[in-house]
């Protein structure tokens, strides 16, 4: 399955409510096992699903579906033991609570693993928290929009401890897991709660949404007003950074300061044209 395919595909799944899902690579094919409650498995549901499997691009008959006997505490186990700690360019180095920090590198965060808010293992994470680094000089207050696992503002206030970081999700659990990380990490003055955009009319020197482009669709008039100066995007294949870079420049006149690649995802940094130099 090419890279596009897989992120329109894991936006499907959690769109149909997925318990969870999981990617294996087996001779350059991607294999996804998804999850659903019992409740689920009827036929209309089935029909549904190759239905929108179909229109996003993705073969239904390379699917198939099975009932089986699921423990989701089970995964989440197997799912924890499997989980490693491993560096992110030559700044960031992240490790489970099992596993000890790593001196070579000058920033440490601890994130306790869950299936369902990153880890960032993923390539948009990364890039987002490489992106990060050179941009913290300049502002003084930042916006971490859908923030997850919580892990770019601990990666924010570890690089800037006095920086003003607010950060939010749509999602209750998401935000109990990043406030357990923050609490992990000895972080205590980020400002941390459940809603949307909506939600907050000050702006910030920097956005960063790591989100999909159909967010971005959504969203892009919110981040633009909610941006003093620069926003980090990503969560998208670098084939579709153009597409991004147009709607947030349909709404505000900006610019790219910074584009960062990998695996073919992508991550830009915009700046707004009537402060840049």
């Amino acid at each position: 399955m090419p890279v596009a395919q897989r992120e329109a595909l894991a936006e499907l799944l959690w769109q149909i409510d997925t318990l969870g899902f999981s990617e294996k690579e087996r001779r350059e094919v991607l294999c996804v096992e998804a999850f659903f409650s019992p409740d689920r498995y009827t036929p209309s549901f089935l029909s549904g699903v190759a239905f929108l499997l179909e229109a996003s691009g993705v073969e239904p008959s390379h699917c198939v579906a099975a009932v089986q006997d699921f423990d989701p505490e089970e995964w989440l186990d197997k799912y924890r033991s499997s989980f490693r700690e491993f560096a992110v360019g030559d700044c960031y180095f992240i490790y489970p609570p099992w596993r000890e920090p790593c001196s070579r590198y000058p920033v440490n965060i601890l994130i306790e693993p869950t299936m369902a808010f990153g880890t960032g293992t993923h390539e948009s994470t990364q890039l987002a928290m490489l992106a990060l680094k050179p941009v913290l000089p300049d502002v003084g207050s930042m916006l971490d929009v859908g923030t997850g696992s919580g892990i770019l503002s601990i990666a924010a206030k570890a690089l800037k401890p006095g920086l003003p970081v607010t950060a939010f999700d749509t999602d209750v659990l998401a935000a109990r897991a990043a406030s357990r990380n923050l609490h992990k990490n000895q972080i205590t003055d980020v400002r941390l709660f459940v809603g949307d955009t909506m939600a907050l009319k000050s702006g910030f020197d920097l956005v960063v949404a790591n989100l999909t482009l159909e967010i971005f669709k959504q969203l892009a008039g919110e981040l633009t007003r909610l941006s003093n100066r620069h926003l980090i995007l990503s969560g998208f294949t670098s084939d579709h950074s153009e597409h991004v870079l147009q709607l947030f420049k349909r709404v505000l006149p900006c610019e790219i300061s910074n584009v960062l690649v990998a695996n073919e995802w992508a991550c830009l940094h915009l700046q707004h044209e009537t402060t840049s130099d």
